[in-house]
């Protein structure tokens, strides 16, 4: 199939060399001329594993402009605002393509029905940065907004046949991308808190986490204590299913009170923080892309300097650049 995916940045290349590693003609768009000269000329680098390799073993085209093709991914930013989600770049593309697209980009609930009369589905991905390969590759389920069957081909030709592909209305897939995530923030939120009040008493958090992960019901993935979350995804969607939810009257305590928790939780790492330095600061721990976007150790580090505390950051250039000028 011929795909055009619009937003060539970190994740829109993963994407597009994932899609033509199983045999698709991709044709990558963005509108930084940087950005795609570079891709024309091959010199460009990304720390994001496997990526320059599978672009180098199954070339794609570049432009600023769209080409002809079967259909469309989009996935260009959609920035948080204090509304939830930004949707005006994407409604400046979406207003410039005509034809099948696939928006791939998170959204608020309630966008796509807006485009009910166009050829439209909505399948965010379930990836992070720093492993987006790695999670194409092993995905099991999709998640896809729009009529039953739609793409089926083509999401089982680059997912696999035994990939279980979950059909849904725009909204009902909206909503279930953000609360997927909100619950996965709960959880981590909670054993963090569990964490913190056995460290208050001396002790250690494994054994109790172990043992509440080991109840099927609750499965020990994401049940350990350590820093809390950060990054591009959890926190903006996070706060996208609150503003939904109280844009429609509901209450949205859960999802409030899991950023509180991860917030305070940066308190309590910083109030036992004994050393003098600081290392790893990108959002997730072992990540050698560079993204500190609510990285949970800049905050940390943040608090223990305005508590007086020395601490120095260890890391590599392209990290420390993209540090508050506080820490560096």
């Amino acid at each position: 199939m011929r795909v055009n995916v619009i937003g060539a940045g970190k994740l829109g290349l993963a994407y597009a060399a994932f899609i033509s590693s199983k045999g698709h003609q991709v044709h990558c768009v963005d509108n930084n001329t940087r950005l795609i000269e570079s891709y024309c000329r091959g010199d460009f680098q990304t720390k994001e594993p496997s990526v320059v390799e599978l672009a180098t073993q199954f070339p794609m085209t570049y432009s600023t402009e769209p080409t002809d093709c079967d259909f469309t991914i989009v996935l260009v930013n959609t920035p948080t605002s204090y509304a939830g989600y930004d949707h005006s770049i994407l409604e400046s593309v979406l207003a410039r393509i005509t034809g099948p697209v696939i928006i791939t980009c998170t959204v608020q609930p309630g966008f796509c029905d807006r485009y009910a009369d166009r050829d439209i589905v909505y399948n965010p991905l379930f990836v992070q940065i720093g492993n987006v390969i790695e999670n194409l590759e092993g995905a099991k389920n999709i998640l896809v907004g729009g009529p039953n069957g739609v793409f089926s081909d083509f999401f089982t030709s680059i997912y696999g046949s035994d990939v279980t592909i979950h059909y849904m209305s725009f909204i009902e897939a909206e909503i279930a991308k953000l609360s997927l995530n909100g619950f996965i923030t709960t959880k981590i939120a909670f054993a963090n808190m569990v964490g913190d009040s056995l460290r208050r008493v001396g002790r250690p958090a494994d054994a109790v986490l172990e043992f509440i992960g080991s109840d099927a019901r609750i499965g020990n993935k994401c049940m350990k204590y350590g820093w809390g979350y950060g990054g591009p995804c959890f926190p903006r969607d996070n706060r996208a299913l609150s503003t939904f939810l109280r844009e429609h009257g509901m209450y949205d305590y859960i999802p409030v009170a899991s950023h509180e928790s991860n917030e305070r939780h940066a308190m309590e790492q910083a109030l036992h923080y004994t050393d003098t330095f600081m290392t790893g600061m990108c959002y997730k721990d072992n990540c050698n892309v560079p993204v500190v976007e609510e990285s949970h150790k800049v905050k940390t580090a943040l608090i223990l300097k305005s508590m007086g505390k020395k601490v120095d950051i260890i890391d590599d250039s392209e990290i420390i650049a993209l540090l508050p000028k506080e820490l560096v």
